[in-house]
């Protein structure tokens, strides 16, 4: 299993749970995605989560398992059932976890504050998004 970081989309709600300790959070420009063996999205790993080591995040999952099997009502509002998601949470809890490296995560965040800026008619935005060298560059 990894966390995957990526852009928040315009379709993202503002406000997600965490798959890991089910608290609400506000979604920023950079999403981490707790992705399976198998590349499927199994959540959203909040703020606070994301900054937990590996092994703790694991085991938070694994509470959640518990937490699923003995009170499905809580989990009703998702779109499989609670012990489907109680199963797949399981098997993600049990496999290793690839944290993103501090350079991957900085180098998502600035990608995010550059794509994400408000101006998004601004030199910068439009050399990055074009592929092209930066306007100051000239070949001599």
């Amino acid at each position: 299993m990894k966390i995957q970081l990526e852009h928040r989309l315009s379709s993202c709600p503002p406000q997600l749970r965490c798959i890991a300790c089910g608290q609400t959070f506000t979604v920023g420009r950079v999403r981490s995605l707790l992705v399976n063996d198998e590349d499927r999205i199994q959540g959203d790993l909040c703020p606070k989560c994301i900054r937990l080591p590996a092994d703790e995040i694991r085991s938070i999952l694994a509470e959640q398992v518990w937490l699923m099997l003995e009170q499905p009502q809580l989990f009703q509002h998702q779109v499989e059932s609670p012990e489907t998601l109680a199963l797949e949470l399981f098997e993600v809890a049990l496999e290793e976890l690839e944290m993103p490296s501090f350079s991957q995560r900085w180098m998502k965040t600035l990608e995010s504050c550059l794509f994400w800026n408000r101006d998004k008619n601004s030199v910068m935005a439009r050399a990055i998004a074009a592929s092209t060298q930066p306007p100051w560059h000239h070949n001599y």
